[in-house]
């Protein structure tokens, strides 16, 4: 009797869990029309002039269901930014070849073109992050969004490069992503777009301060691969010293 009950239950809940998935999948859907409206829309109007319902009419998604995955126009974009943000970082944290290490420079050269090759072609992230018109919490969003990058950075330059061990040298590299930041943002205002001149000014700036705090750190030595049964020396890059967020940068 008890196994009948069993098996009565698994059958009725059999289609419970069909229907939830297929409501999950549709709900995906227009999550993903909905940046995707967003997404086009910023292709040809600029941040300030995008209004919710443009792209709720964009996506084909009624303004009610819309407001059940983003309550508002800012949440959109929130979303927006951190999936190109991703997509940015993936860019970043490409594998280095041998002429990106040569010295310190050409590392930190070649991670800021990186970052300015992406934003050339990514219209609409450049105009999130860079821009200079959005809201004060998307920008908050998007310098958070450094703090990880920042780390990133200081974490390859300490693999490739015998780096002192200065007092505060995560805050160091964090203004140094937000410095080349601030370049950026002031090409757009300028020009519209990253140009080679704010370009060279951005590598001049983050340059400077890298070598203030720094000095000019040799390259780590080359080992040859380890012979069978013997472990080479590591390269994995020295952890990060604790960080108190309570002083970094507001």
């Amino acid at each position: 009797m008890r196994g009948t009950k069993k098996k009565q239950a698994t059958r009725v809940a059999a289609p419970a869990r069909q229907r939830l998935k297929s409501t999950q999948r549709r709900g995906d859907e227009r999550r993903e029309r909905l940046l995707r409206a967003a997404h086009t829309l910023l292709e040809r109007k600029r941040v300030p002039d995008l209004t919710y319902a443009a792209v709720c009419a964009e996506a084909r998604v009624p303004t009610g269901s819309a407001r059940f995955f983003y309550p508002d126009l800012d949440s959109m974009l929130h979303a927006l930014l951190r999936d190109l943000g991703e997509k940015h970082d993936a860019a970043l944290m490409r594998p280095l070849r041998p002429s990106d290490v040569v010295t310190w420079r050409t590392l930190l050269d070649c991670l800021i073109e990186r970052s300015a090759r992406f934003q050339r072609a990514n219209r609409v992230f450049a105009d999130l992050s860079i821009g200079g018109m959005t809201t004060p919490d998307l920008k908050h969003m998007d310098r958070e969004a450094d703090r990880p990058r920042a780390m990133y950075v200081l974490a390859a330059l300490e693999e490739h490069f015998a780096l002192p061990r200065v007092p505060d040298r995560e805050r160091v590299a964090y203004l140094l992503v937000e410095i080349v930041d601030l370049v950026f943002m002031l090409s757009m205002r300028e020009a519209g777009a990253i140009t080679p001149v704010w370009l060279e000014h951005a590598k001049v700036a983050a340059g400077a301060l890298f070598s203030q705090h720094f000095g000019d750190p040799e390259a780590r030595p080359s080992f040859p691969p380890p012979t069978t049964g013997e472990k080479g020396p590591s390269r994995t890059p020295a952890a990060p010293d604790t960080v108190d967020n309570t002083k970094l940068f507001a």
